[in-house]
């Protein structure tokens, strides 16, 4: 048998300019989470970039060597994946089921390699949502 157990976590987050050293250590003690805005030495978590397009989730860390750094990635990759690919997941979220029931693994993975060739992700580019439909409409039919 497994249980789960609920429990509650507690995060103290601040800046430099905060009265931290004693805060900090109080925290520590009582085994709450600690960040501290570019102190990563006195930090016991670290928070990445996140870059989020509905069921796409995106985390970018240097490991505390250059936050800056991590937010300038996501905001390339926030020009690379545009909100279409949420409308894009929605569709193969809902459509997976019925593509695992299909017989043979050889050709579920081929159907499932369509859909994520790069000819639908330059379509999903467009943000043309008619013809994303259609395209995956066309891939469905295969199956």
């Amino acid at each position: 048998f497994f249980f789960k157990q609920k429990t509650a976590y507690e995060i103290y987050q601040c800046d430099w300019s905060s009265d931290v050293c004693s805060s900090d250590l109080q925290a520590r003690e009582q085994g709450i989470l600690v960040n501290i805005v570019d102190q990563p030495d006195l930090c016991n978590f670290i928070v990445p970039a996140v870059l989020n397009r509905g069921l796409l989730q995106i985390a970018v860390s240097t490991s505390r060597a250059s936050p800056a750094l991590a937010r300038k990635i996501r905001q390339d990759l926030k020009k690379k994946y545009s909100q279409s690919f949420s409308y894009l997941l929605d569709i193969l979220f809902q459509t997976r089921p019925e593509i695992l029931s299909a017989p043979g693994a050889d050709k579920r993975k081929k159907i499932f390699n369509k859909l994520s060739s790069t000819a639908i992700l330059k379509l999903v580019q467009t943000g043309k949502k008619q013809k994303i439909k259609k395209e995956l409409e066309k891939i469905r039919k295969t199956f």
